[in-house]
Formats: C-alpha cells, sequence, structure tokens
C-alpha cells in the first residue's frame, strides 16, 4: 500500500480508505504495519472485504489503540466476527461498524458471546439479517452495558423484537435506539418509551406513521 511510504504515517492517528481496491491484501499489508501504531480511527467501508480481513486486523499487535473501526459494506461473515471479538489488541474498540455484512443471526450470537471487546459505546448493526433471533441474542448479552447507541435497521423486525429490547437488561446506558426501516407498530413505539429497562433512551428512531 503506497500510503505506507509516507513519511508522516506513524504520526497517522486516522485512516479513511473507504472504496478502495487493495481488497484483502491490502488490509493484510497495513495490518503488518508498525508505522500505524498511533491509529485510533480505521475505515474500510465498499472494499470488498472478507473474512480473511477481519483475521488480518484482529492478530495485529500494531493496532492497540483502535478505538473506532468501519467496517460498513464489505463481505464479512461470522469467521471474521469471531476473529474480531476473540482478538488481545482490539480491546480499546468503542464504535463498530458493521452494517451491509452478512451477519445474520449467528453473527449476532457470536457478538453477544465470548468477547474481548468489552468498552463499545456505539454498535451499528444496519441490514445485516439480525431477525429476531440476532435481536434475541443480543438482548440475553452482558457485553453491552456500556453502549450509548445501537443501530439495528433494516433488520424485518417486527413487534415482537420491541418486546425483546423492552425486557432486556442489556443496554442500561443506551442513549439512541435506531430501528428506522423495521416493520414496528406504533404501539410498539409506545412500549419502547414506556420501558423501565430503556429509560435512559434519548432517541428512539423509528419511522414516521403519519
Amino acid at each position: 500500500v503506497d500510503l505506507l511510504t509516507y513519511n508522516g504515517i506513524h504520526k497517522v492517528k486516522e485512516l479513511w480508505l473507504d472504496k478502495n481496491e487493495f481488497k484483502d491484501e491490502g488490509v493484510d499489508v497495513l495490518a503488518q504495519s508498525p508505522q500505524l501504531k498511533k491509529l485510533m480511527v480505521l475505515s474500510l467501508a465498499h472494499n470488498k472485504l472478507s473474512n480473511y480481513s477481519a483475521q488480518s486486523l484482529a492478530v495485529s499487535p500494531f493496532l492497540g489503540h483502535l478505538q473506532k473501526l468501519f467496517l460498513q459494506s464489505n463481505r464479512i461473515g461470522l469467521e471474521g466476527l469471531k476473529a474480531l471479538t476473540e482478538s488481545p489488541f482490539l480491546s480499546n474498540l468503542q464504535m463498530l461498524y458493521l452494517n451491509l455484512n452478512p451477519v445474520g443471526p449467528a453473527g449476532a450470537r457470536i457478538l453477544a458471546g465470548e468477547s474481548k471487546i468489552k468498552n463499545l459505546r456505539e454498535l451499528y448493526l444496519q441490514k445485516t439479517g439480525l431477525g429476531n433471533e440476532g435481536v434475541r441474542a443480543l438482548c440475553e448479552s452482558d457485553n453491552f452495558q456500556d453502549l450509548t447507541l445501537l443501530s439495528i435497521a433494516g433488520n424485518g423486525l417486527e413487534d415482537s423484537a420491541v418486546d425483546l429490547l423492552c425486557h432486556s437488561k442489556a443496554f442500561p446506558h443506551l442513549i439512541t435506539l435506531d430501528l428506522y426501516h423495521n416493520r414496528i407498530s406504533d404501539q410498539a413505539v409506545d412500549q419502547l418509551k414506556s420501558s423501565p429497562n430503556l429509560k435512559s433512551v434519548r432517541a428512539f428512531q423509528v419511522d414516521w406513521r403519519g
């Protein structure tokens, strides 16, 4: 990757590399670069990346300061998610963008299971095929106690998913809950607003029904 020849690369704290063509091989080169030890933000959206890229990032000893990781619109599935959650080097992540990746219910179970990523503040899972079972996994997890934003828009969710959220104690510090582009009734929205388990939420983002 040519940018690694830049003289000041060792000082860089943010890298925005969306819509590039270096694919998995380029990510592997980046992940093996000690010049990126100060990196706090890395965006690799829309790069046709596979599980291999997630695995490369997960084993990099040079990404220990990374706080924000943008991986939306790629092809990262279960093996990649497992690598990310098991990484001893990504424990400082506070924001994780996984929108438009094939996460599904099984991926949600990985994120909700045993994980070294325990400091997440924002988790984005828009259009990842979660379904109700994926939401159930998130709602039964202890991994999201510090989460302030959860985005699960566009996941084909219905009122039963709202019921799971309302009865869950998984998100005690949640401030923003994004449920846009799901099939949620006005009654379910009222249920969200009155849930004692979601009393910290200030913004319920749902489709306006007029």
